[in-house]
C-alpha cells in the first residue's frame, strides 16, 4: 500500500512538472531581435572540439566583429532533442543559434521553430561556397 501511494504521489508530481510547461502566455510570443547587440549565443555540439573550435570562435569573432558566446547541447542524442526541443517551445530568446542535425531538421521544419536563411544568409556570394547541390530550393 505504500508503495502505491509512493507511486501515485510521483506520477502527480511528475504530471505537473510536465504540464507546468505546457500552455502559453498571454502575451506577445513574437521574439524581439536586438539589432545593436553585437553578441550573439551559439549552442552546438561542437564545442567537444576543445582548443580547435575555440580557434575557429576566435576567428569568427575576429572576421565578423560579433562576440560569440558558446553553451554546449547535451552529447547525448535523446537529451540534446529535448533540450532544444524544450529551447524551441518555450519561446526561450537566450539562445540566438542553435546547430541542429537533419533528423532534428525534418522533425522541425512544419513547426516553424525554423527561419529560412535564403533571404539573409545565403546570399549568391554565400551560395558560392558550396556545391551546386547543397544549395538548390
Amino acid at each position: 500500500m505504500k508503495k502505491r501511494i509512493v507511486s501515485v504521489l510521483l506520477i502527480a508530481t511528475m504530471s505537473v512538472g510536465l504540464f507546468s510547461g505546457c500552455g502559453k502566455s498571454g502575451g506577445n510570443t513574437e521574439v524581439k531581435q536586438n539589432e545593436n547587440s553585437n553578441k550573439i549565443t551559439l549552442m552546438t555540439q561542437d564545442t567537444t572540439y576543445g582548443k580547435a573550435f575555440d580557434e575557429y570562435i576566435h576567428k569568427a569573432e575576429e572576421a565578423t566583429g560579433l562576440e560569440i558566446e558558446t553553451i554546449a547541447c547535451p552529447t547525448n542524442t535523446d537529451d540534446r532533442q529535448a533540450k532544444i526541443t524544450t529551447i524551441l517551445s518555450s519561446g526561450d530568446d537566450s539562445i540566438d543559434v542553435v546547430t541542429i542535425n537533419d533528423e532534428m531538421m525534418s522533425g522541425f521544419k512544419n513547426t516553424g521553430y525554423l527561419e529560412p536563411l535564403q533571404d539573409t544568409v545565403m546570399t549568391p556570394e554565400i551560395m558560392e561556397n558550396f556545391h551546386r547541390n547543397i544549395c538548390r530550393k
